[in-house]
This record gives C-alpha cells, structure tokens and sequence, in this order.
C-alpha cells in the first residue's frame, strides 16, 4: 500500500496549478475556476481495508470493512474540514 500511495501522489493536482482565466468552462460568478485532487483513495479487496486522504490532510485514514460489519445504518465520515 505504501508504494501505491506513492504513486497516486504523482497524480495528485494542486489547488490553482491550473486556472481558467478565461472562463471556457462556463459562467459561474467568479473570475478563476481551478480543478484540484479533492481526495485520493486506495483499496485492498484483499484485507478488506481502505485508505482516504482528503485534500487537507497529510496522512491517509485506515477503514476496515470490518469495523462497519455490525452497523446497521450508511457510514458517514467528514474530510476536508477545517481542523482547529
């Protein structure tokens, strides 16, 4: 998994690396529009194990597909929020 991380790093896009100055990609009311990695994810089918790293955060969060085996409603986690 760490190799594979590595990798999808290279793929990652930086917030305003690239910018629409000139508005092809439709009106919206501001002046730049910019496309970013918002989040990456990987998956070990095998372990049943996955990994989510959201914009903001450095580290990559661990989830066990086990750890949801009892839950009897959708899991929902927040990224890319603001940490105090």
């Amino acid at each position: 998994m760490n190799t594979l991380a590595h990798v999808m790093n290279r793929f990652d896009r930086t917030k305003n690396i690239t910018v629409d100055t000139m508005g092809e990609s439709g009106k919206t009311g501001r002046n730049i529009e910019s496309e970013y990695t918002v989040w990456t994810s990987l998956s070990d089918l095998e372990n049943g194990i996955m990994l989510v790293r959201g914009y903001k955060d450095i580290n990559y969060t661990t989830f066990s597909l086990e750890q949801f085996n009892q839950s009897g409603k959708p899991v929902f986690t927040q990224i890319n929020i603001a940490k105090e």
